[in-house]
């Protein structure tokens, strides 16, 4: 699998990915119907996407080149520590989305203890965070 910056032309790909990793994660975590809906919002976030990677792309977006006929195998967005940024050297991974096939290889992502909660479709959801060296990629 290859690794690379995303770029204008990833935007459909990194919303199909978004909305097929929430199916293949969260059933019976998530209200189905919400899940489901998910794909009624597809188009609008991949112009999202496109228009966000033309203008003003987030610090560090990367997505994973593998397998699925439908696109992605994985994006990645990595920015400074957000809560405590202290050094140069470490990211704080903001997303991380990848299809279930690639489960558990996370490419140096270290969950470092932190978390939070969130709200999605009604459900509170327990985020945690990762962190991941930074290189000149």
């Amino acid at each position: 699998m290859g690794i690379r910056r995303a770029g204008p032309g990833d935007a459909r790909a990194l919303a199909v990915l978004r909305v097929r990793t929430w199916q293949e994660a969260y059933p019976g975590q998530i209200a189905q119907a919400y899940l489901d809906g998910l794909d009624d919002h597809v188009e609008e976030q991949a112009e999202r996407w496109r228009i966000t990677l033309e203008t003003t792309p987030p610090p560090d977006l990367y997505v994973a080149v593998g397998q699925p006929a439908d696109g992605l195998a994985g994006w990645i967005l990595v920015s400074a520590e957000r809560a405590e940024p202290t050094s140069a050297v470490v990211g704080e991974v903001q997303a991380i989305y990848t299809r279930q096939m690639e489960w558990g290889s996370r490419q140096g992502c270290v969950a470092d203890g932190a978390s939070k909660v969130a709200e999605f479709g009604g459900t509170a959801v327990n985020e945690m965070r990762y962190r991941v060296p930074l290189t000149g990629t």
